[in-house]
């Protein structure tokens, strides 16, 4: 007997003509019953296709081997001698034809579900819509649209999406995707068009391969028949239902009207113009009293604003009602935990507070722009945190690479691991990106200031005064205070009495600049002027009790009317701080950062003093050690200085002196120079010895060294002064 023959004995031909039958028929009736169902994804059809593809082999095979009968299933009786060779070759040619086929249609039920990416999937480009209206203030729309897309894929989704300054030089529908893919690192890139099609707003959106350029995804939604609301809804659901990824929306945030989203999009469309965007959020806050994310956006946007210096700004407290409203309509919104964050350390300096609220955000949204920007900048100033910032900002600048701030914000990281060389660059690169990002500027200069670079420090705030528009009056204070931080007092102080000319009002106070008063009293105490100090402390104290905001105790403010009831010292600054700051500092877990060096020593000065000495030595020891941890082997410019009052209110002052030695000069900020001032008003005798008389003389070598640096600059023109 032939081949065709066994085939036929063995009913194989049978089998196979049934199942092909049987398979037709339920694909046909499945595919049905899937277009009207809309639960299923889109490649469900394609992919029960494969699965009766890949059936049929197994199926031949079983029915060349077995018989059912009466008797059950039996091994096959073999009608012929028909080698096995053949038996095998017929077989395998059968699995190669259906290999083939599957070969065939499997990129296409990848592609549906958008996993045959030949670059990193993990990232898209949400490219600004193009406008097809014919009506040039219909724009606003596709620029709206791309970043609510954009703002909603990073809140609700583990996928990384480039940010919206990143991709401001790139159009819409035609952009080259190759530079996409080359500058950006995006594995996919989202284009679409808004247009008007008898006489209803249409979104056309498609999902692109950025490697190759094929369309993975496209789709088209009409406004007009669904509101804006459900059109966001369905445009997220459906792009990520693509990327087999998990959405988080609400859908009850389809309720919003259409006039409210509307004034929403106008603002996202603006947000390179903040004052526009501002009252475009307004707009939407009228129109929808319960928009939720349009109170957390305007609260950032105000933040940032706040930040820049725009004026017409008032106080950080602006933001708190904002954040807080949009949290008590939805109480775990997103932008409003991000706002709350931003405001405990921008307004409040507490990296410590915001730090904590985004560990309960992060795991929503690993990978918003704003959480990781925001962790880079709390963990700067947390004990062991500077290398968890860098890589927190090194994620967010690999999803925002053309963002001056996210390359600011590394850099500002780097500084904190001691990685000078490192970080200059991407200052220089955020400015070049942006020359009128006069933030970059001032971390600069500021990172420049307190690193022992100071000349360099007012070279770069002199550029940011010969570009900036606004706030003038603010720079030119900073140069003031910056150059008179380096001088002696008998040039200093005019310089000093100059910034304070210059306002001593609500915008007197800035973040790199510390308050003239402040440092003009500092040096008079330091010369023995005690009278002149005195007048210039009870200006001081009045322009606190203005309402004005200082970061440290390092002026001695304990003679305030709050804590007259006092006795002694540490009474008054348990006064200052609140309770439960003091308790913090006393227990077991210190808020040990940049910016609390002031309070730890003046704690520890203050216990010795009231008789605890014991306990003052102790804490001072316990502290001590961990800002020189904080510090690191080569020294924190910032940190230093106290790590050394510190360990010599311990008792411990050749330990002092040894730490003073090895980390030099440039381990302390400006040298060193106050180190001695400040150890003979604190009575810290010990450490007038012969190698802390060297070790001083050296500083003031050093401290030399960059005013006559400063005087060439100046004279060369590199440095300007007002």
């Amino acid at each position: 007997m032939n081949v065709l023959g066994e085939l036929k004995q063995r009913k194989v031909l049978k089998t196979a003509a049934l199942y092909f039958a049987v398979a037709w028929g339920a694909t046909e009736i499945l595919s049905f019953l899937i277009s009207r169902i809309p639960i299923f994804p889109v490649w469900t059809e394609t992919a029960i296709a494969i699965l009766f593809v890949l059936g049929f082999p197994v199926v031949v095979f079983l029915a060349w081997m077995f018989d059912i009968g009466k008797d059950g299933v039996r091994r096959a009786d073999p009608a012929s001698g028909i080698g096995k060779g053949v038996i095998v070759l017929s077989l395998a040619g059968l699995l190669v034809l259906t290999g083939a086929l599957s070969y065939l249609l499997f990129p296409k039920i990848q592609a549906e579900k958008g996993l045959i990416i030949e670059g990193d999937i993990g990232t898209v480009a949400v490219l600004p819509f193009d406008n097809l209206t014919g009506d040039p203030s219909q724009g606003y729309l596709g620029v709206g649209l791309a970043e609510d897309i954009r703002q909603r894929l990073s809140s609700f989704t583990d996928l990384k999406v480039i940010g919206r300054v990143s991709l401001a030089g790139f159009g819409g529908s035609g952009t080259d995707l190759a530079s996409v893919r080359g500058l950006l690192d995006a594995g996919l890139v989202l284009e679409g068009s808004v247009q008007t099609i008898a006489g209803q707003m249409q979104v056309n959106i498609a999902l692109l391969d950025a490697s190759s350029g094929r369309q993975i995804w496209a789709n088209t939604f009409s406004a007009q028949e669904t509101g804006w609301g459900p059109l966001r809804y369905r445009i997220i659901t459906s792009l990520t239902e693509q990327l087999e990824l998990t959405v988080r929306i609400k859908e009850s945030e389809t309720l919003i009207s259409d006039e409210a989203l509307d004034a929403y999009l106008h603002a996202l469309s603006e947000l390179d113009q903040p004052e526009v965007a501002d009252s475009w959020f307004d707009e939407a806050i009228r129109l929808a009293p319960d928009f939720a994310d349009a109170w957390a956006r305007k609260a950032l946007l105000r933040m940032d604003m706040i930040w820049r210096g725009m004026p017409n700004v008032q106080g950080w407290e602006e933001a708190e009602p904002l954040f807080n409203r949009a949290r008590e309509i939805e109480q775990d919104n997103l932008l409003a935990d991000i706002a709350e964050a931003q405001l405990q350390w921008l307004a409040k300096l507490d990296p410590y507070a915001s730090h904590e609220i985004l560990q309960r955000t992060e795991p929503r949204a690993p990978n918003h722009p704003l959480v990781l920007a925001g962790m880079a900048t709390a963990l700067r100033y947390i004990m062991d945190g500077a290398e968890d910032a860098e890589k927190y900002s090194r994620r967010y600048l690999a999803q925002d690479p053309l963002s001056p701030d996210a390359h600011n914000v590394l850099a500002t990281a780097l500084t904190f691991n001691h990685k000078y060389a490192e970080a200059w660059p991407h200052y220089d690169r955020a400015i070049e990106l942006d020359p009128l990002y006069m933030l970059v500027y001032e971390y600069k200069a500021n990172q420049q200031h307190y690193r022992n670079s100071p000349a360099d420090a007012l070279v770069t705030m002199t550029q940011k005064a010969k570009v900036e528009v606004t706030a003038r009056d603010e720079t030119e204070r900073c140069l003031l205070f910056m150059a008179a931080d380096l001088l002696p007092i008998e040039r200093a102080e005019p310089m000093l009495r100059d910034a304070i000319r210059r306002g001593v009002d609500a915008s007197i106070y800035h973040a790199w600049c510390e308050h003239p008063l402040d440092v003009l009293y500092g040096m008079l105490v330091g010369a023995g002027r005690d009278e002149d100090a005195q007048a210039v402390k009870e200006q001081l104290l009045s322009w606190v009790e203005a309402g004005g905001v200082l970061e440290s105790l390092s002026v001695d403010l304990l003679e305030q009317e709050s804590t007259d009831h006092c006795e002694d010292k540490l009474c008054r600054i348990s006064e200052i701080l609140g309770e439960e700051a003091m308790a913090a500092w006393l227990g077991p877990d210190p808020p040990v950062h940049s910016f609390s060096q002031f309070e730890a020593v003046d704690i520890a000065e203050a216990l010795i003093e009231s008789g605890q000495e014991e306990k003052g030595r102790q804490f001072a020891a316990r502290i001590g050690a961990a800002f020189k941890e904080l510090a690191g082997p080569e020294g924190q410019p910032t940190v230093s200085g106290a790590v050394v009052m510190l360990l010599t209110l311990s008792g411990d002052f050749e330990a002092a002196l040894d730490y003073a030695e090895q980390v030099g000069p440039e381990g302390f900020s400006m040298f060193g120079i106050g180190l001695d001032s400040a150890a003979m008003e604190m009575n810290l005798t010990e450490l007038r010895s012969a190698r802390w008389v060297a070790f001083m003389e050296r500083c003031r070598a050093r401290w030399q060294e960059e005013i006559d640096k400063f005087d060439r600059l100046v004279a060369s023109g590199d440095i300007v002064m007002p």
